[in-house]
């Protein structure tokens, strides 16, 4: 989960969740500097999330003349590392997953 809004303090969030499953442990990732919200987020293979269009909101409101950070509106935020880059890897390793969900599932906690 990525992003969002809270209109009663106009702001937009750049905050970046993982929920594991079947464990249902939330991870929080690092912040992109850049909140966003009215985008979009898709799994695109090999651990990675796309990040697509989105603006920021302020109390000043939406500034569109306001040159986006993100290349294109773009972001790939890979879970393996969990950082966010502008790179998208069409041939990606197999995912293992996060270093900190599997030492949870090696400790036992798994259902």
């Amino acid at each position: 989960m990525f992003g969002g809004y809270y209109g009663l303090t106009i702001t937009a969030y750049d905050e970046v969740y993982i929920l594991t499953i079947p464990g249902f442990v939330w991870y929080k990732g690092p912040s992109t500097g850049d909140g966003r919200h009215y985008h979009g987020c898709q799994h695109v293979g090999g651990g990675q999330v796309l990040s697509m269009g989105g603006v920021n909101v302020t109390r000043a409101g939406i500034s569109w003349s306001q040159v986006d950070p993100w290349s294109y509106g773009l972001q790939v935020f890979n879970m393996k590392s969990m950082s966010w880059t502008t790179e998208y890897n069409a041939k990606p390793p197999v995912y293992q997953g996060m270093q900190a969900a599997r030492d949870w599932y090696a400790a036992g906690y798994a259902f």
